[in-house]
């Protein structure tokens, strides 16, 4: 699929294995299912990104609770615990978003470093078909 043909599976009969059971252990298993999530997949970026969603509503969550309870309710913390918990989630928070914005950035370097090979176009919906020239093969602009 990554030289841009269709794909198709092809079914078979495999016959039973002929000695013994696999020596390959569970955990080089366990280690090639989350090779191939991590080396071919934007997944772990995109939950970085996920997780400062998440931690900046909590702080902002937080922060209304905070002031709420200050000066709707008159509640009376410790000297410095609200000051201290706001900046210390809203830190968290930056550095969470900021790691997001930059896994980002990555993962798109990434796909793009792939250097997967040119498509072969079978068809046009316009009707001019055209030999590729080498600034479009090079991807020269």
């Amino acid at each position: 699929s990554s030289m841009g043909f269709s794909q198709i599976g092809v079914q078979y009969d495999r016959q039973a294995r002929i000695a013994g059971e696999s020596k390959f252990p569970l955990r080089a298993l366990i280690s090639l299912a989350v090779d191939g999530v991590l080396n071919h997949s934007l997944i772990p970026l995109r939950i970085a990104s996920l997780t400062s969603l998440i931690v900046a509503t909590i702080t902002f969550v937080v922060i209304f609770v905070y002031l709420m309870g200050r000066l709707l309710l008159g509640q009376d913390w410790p000297a410095g615990f609200a000051t201290t918990t706001v900046l210390l989630l809203m830190s968290i928070m930056l550095n969470a978003m900021f790691l997001g914005i930059i896994g980002e950035y990555l993962g798109r370097i990434y796909m793009q470093s792939k250097k997967r090979p040119v498509p072969i176009i079978e068809a046009s919906l316009n009707g001019g078909a055209t030999a590729p020239t080498s600034e479009r093969v090079s991807g020269a602009a």
